[in-house]
């Protein structure tokens, strides 16, 4: 979390099959809460399920060195964090495997590896990756907040991670991101 910003969210999860849903329906409140657009929600929770999925895949089950020294290894654990700096939504999902993402070109055959282009379109290329300390990774994304004219009404999306919810958007936040704006020289690549 970049210090001094309000707005900003974390999640950790055992690295099992039902942390995307859990990822998706927390990331869904949050932005809920922060009155983003309908769009930036949308592509921020298939940011959220890809990331979140990613992390799940390749971080696995303990390995059988776990196994041996201990009679329940505890389950890998990976992390989701949300906050808005400057004009930007990020989402980032630690995790504690080596391997490394790539984008790779797409097969028409192929039944995976599509998640980062996906991400990579959604972000204008706007994502990256950093090594953490002592193991694993950090995967993160940047979308752009565009700044709609003041509005007092309240948007009628639903939220698909949340029956019933309702994504607002009042002009508060988009303030206060400017406030930010001007007291800031920080960029989308200065803060990933």
């Amino acid at each position: 979390m970049v210090p001094g910003f309000r707005f900003g969210s974390r999640l950790d999860l055992a690295c099992l099959p039902s942390a995307p849903a859990h990822a998706r329906r927390h990331a869904c409140e949050v932005l809920q809460g922060w009155s983003l657009t309908d769009e930036v929600v949308r592509d921020a929770l298939t940011i959220v399920s890809e990331l979140t999925t990613n992390a799940v895949r390749h971080t696995g089950e303990p390995n059988e060195q776990e196994f041996e020294q201990q009679d329940r290894p505890a389950a890998r654990m990976c992390s989701l964090t949300l906050w808005i700096a400057w004009k930007w939504l990020f989402v980032a999902v630690a995790d504690q495997s080596e391997r490394l993402p790539q984008l790779r070109p797409i097969s028409l055959d192929a039944e995976t590896g599509r998640g980062l282009q996906l991400i990579a379109g959604l972000t204008d290329g706007n994502w990256g990756f950093e090594k953490s300390e002592p193991a694993g990774k950090v995967v993160w994304a940047g979308l752009a907040i565009p700044v709609p004219p003041m509005q007092t009404s309240l948007s009628t999306t639903r939220c698909p991670a949340r029956p019933g919810g309702i994504v607002a958007s009042p002009g508060r936040l988009w303030t206060y991101v400017d406030v930010i704006h001007n007291r800031s020289a920080l960029t989308p690549r200065d803060t990933p």
